[in-house]
């Protein structure tokens, strides 16, 4: 760093050498400092310390905003665990995945009911598609290919 002030102040040069008025001198911290000063750098070497604070806060703040955009993806992707439904007059369990969906789907096509979530709709609907379901198996509904 090297400051330029006026003659007969000292100033200090790029090596990290004082100077006063054109000639080196060591050991008189006091008199740079003094010169840094009336120069009005003072601030800015306080805020060069302060900028490692500064640092740290904008890697904190960019990990919180990463964390929060990450977090409902990462929500989202929980959902796709398969559920039991346990069907109480066929004595058995079924698992809620993409098949048993779609075959929900094509029980309320055949119902000309909307769509409404499994789980939210109530226990005498889950029984009638419960009861559907063990009507129509999977070789009756969907078209298996084996090749």
């Amino acid at each position: 760093m090297f400051v330029r002030l006026q003659k007969g102040v000292a100033g200090v040069t790029k090596t990290g050498q004082m100077a006063a008025g054109g000639q080196f001198f060591r050991g008189r911290r006091e008199k740079a400092f003094q010169a840094i000063r009336a120069a009005g750098l003072a601030a800015c070497i306080r805020g060069a310390r302060g900028s490692r604070h500064m640092r740290r806060f904008s890697i904190l703040s960019l990990v919180l905003a990463g964390a929060t955009l990450v977090a409902p993806v990462a929500m989202r992707a929980d959902d796709h665990h398969d559920r039991r439904y346990y069907d109480r007059d066929g004595r058995d369990y079924h698992t809620w995945n993409d098949h048993e969906d779609r075959a929900y789907r094509i029980y309320l096509g055949e119902q000309h009911r909307d769509y409404r979530d499994f789980g939210r709709i109530n226990a005498a609907r889950r029984r009638d598609y419960f009861r559907w379901r063990h009507e129509h198996p999977d070789n009756a509904i969907f078209k298996l290919e084996v090749r």
